[in-house]
């Protein structure tokens, strides 16, 4: 059963991936150069060893658990010329960041950030409906990596057999947290990658 499940989520979760490169990616570094932005959304030659590892339930971008640094969603910000959100996201420690992300992903974390409902079960609900069937229960998301200037997540889920680390954008992980009222952190190695790259814009 527990297996049947993860081969469904699996299957969500390429789903979502797709709509998401027909759409263009979300969960950028925010950029004002339009030919840098497009250059960021190259296939990274390892994705498919890390999508492999990831479907073992095995996270090849865990680090030391002192690392972790609690996140929250501080606001989303429309950027109507784009059709986009800028994802404001404050850290445990004081310091902020920001993500870009498209519509569908704000929308959906607008809807649980309200504790709002959609007339009829979005994919978000279907998921949701899904880790519940499975007795899963969400351990925390954590954004663990910045990758040719992406950011990566994880999220963990609890089982009858142990941890579940799945591989996510941090825009869906962000969703299922919110749903399931589980708890958000962001490596301080990866906050410390996007500082760096934001200084060198500057």
């Amino acid at each position: 059963m527990t297996y049947i499940l993860v081969i469904v989520l699996s299957a969500i979760a390429g789903w979502l991936t797709r709509d998401f490169l027909t759409r263009r990616a979300p969960n950028q570094i925010i950029s004002t150069d339009q030919q840098s932005t497009d250059s960021k959304f190259q296939l990274d030659p390892k994705t498919s060893e890390r999508k492999e590892n990831h479907t073992r339930g095995i996270n090849p971008r865990k680090q030391d658990e002192t690392e972790k640094i609690p996140l929250s969603i501080a606001e989303l910000i429309e950027v109507e010329q784009e059709k986009k959100f800028n994802v404001h996201l404050s850290c445990g420690d004081g310091q902020r960041l920001c993500m870009v992300m498209g519509y569908f992903e704000a929308q959906a974390i607008a809807i649980e950030m309200n504790a709002l409902k959609a007339a009829r079960p979005m994919t978000f609900d279907l998921l949701q409906t899904l880790l519940l069937a499975g007795n899963f229960s969400v351990k925390e998301i954590v954004v663990d990596a910045i990758i040719n200037q992406l950011f990566y997540a994880t999220v963990v889920l609890q089982t009858k057999d142990g941890e579940l680390e799945l591989d996510t954008r941090p825009s869906d992980a962000f969703v299922i947290a919110l749903k399931n009222k589980a708890p958000m952190y962001i490596y301080r190695s990866v906050l410390k990658a996007y500082q760096d790259l934001e200084l060198n814009k500057s």
